[in-house]
């Protein structure tokens, strides 16, 4: 499947689930174009890739590894769990669409069946075949080929500058990254032009908070609209200068002016 979509996903804190639930576990990406601005006629960012749908081992694979987890869910006395307590018996948060999509996939695969005679929607586990299952031993693991990026952020021909960066093997703009690292990083953001060994310090150490420990925001008024006023809001003739108000550095690149914070 190719796409040519906004480039925010595939880096923004509020899409996590969509890259760790959906390109990285359902899909393999082979080709991602990082393009930017100038490809839609509108004020949007934007990115092609190509994403590969898993096969039927990798498929597989995904599904026997949950079954470990299957035989850990706290059960009634029917033996039936709900999708509740499937929820909470896995080891990463779940959505409950995520929880059953997965559940539908051990249905299919007959390792669980749906409680049809009780009011509410509940599963038993068919725990033969699952033992059976994890005897044998889970088959081989999924295997990631690296994902090639194109980084054509201030580039003006997106077009010709994507074809000669894919020619030329040495170009500075390419980057190939194996997507499955994209995960040791918290929020699994694409951040393919970051060194690995940058990606490895946060598989290697632990977060920084916890522990005691906690990460806060730096100096804020917490309230700009009492507090902050533009440069040409105060008045500067007084004896003293700026009187009460002092420079406050706020904004990004685009910020064209000083803006003034009382202390």
């Amino acid at each position: 499947m190719g796409a040519i979509t906004s480039r925010t996903p595939f880096f923004l804190s509020s899409a996590q689930a969509w890259r760790e639930w959906i390109v990285l576990r359902y899909f393999r990406p082979q080709l991602l174009a990082d393009f930017g601005l100038g490809v839609l006629e509108a004020m949007v960012e934007t990115a092609a890739y190509v994403l590969r749908s898993i096969n039927a081992a990798e498929r597989q694979y995904l599904i026997e590894s949950l079954l470990p987890e299957l035989l850990q869910i706290e059960v009634n006395k029917q033996g039936n769990f709900s999708i509740p307590k499937y929820m909470k018996a896995r080891s990463e948060p779940l959505k409950r669409h995520h929880a059953e999509q997965e559940l539908h996939a051990l249905h299919e695969r007959g390792f669980i069946a749906e409680d049809h005679t009780t009011s509410h929607r509940s599963f038993y586990c068919y725990e033969r075949a699952i033992r059976q299952t994890l005897d044998k031993g889970q088959s081989a693991p999924s295997r990631y080929n690296n994902l090639l990026c194109v980084r054509l952020l201030k580039e003006e021909d997106k077009g010709a500058q994507l074809r000669a960066a894919l020619r030329e093997l040495d170009d500075v703009r390419r980057f190939e990254v194996n997507p499955i690292h994209f995960a040791n990083v918290p929020g699994a953001p694409f951040a393919y032009w970051v060194s690995e060994g940058l990606r490895h310090i946060f598989a290697k150490f632990p977060t920084f908070e916890g522990e005691r420990r906690t990460a806060k925001r730096g100096p804020s008024t917490c309230d700009d609209f009492r507090y902050v006023r533009c440069w040409w809001e105060v008045d500067c003739t007084q004896p003293h200068g700026l009187g009460e108000w002092r420079a406050f550095a706020k904004g990004g690149m685009f910020c064209h002016f000083m803006l003034i914070s009382i202390l």
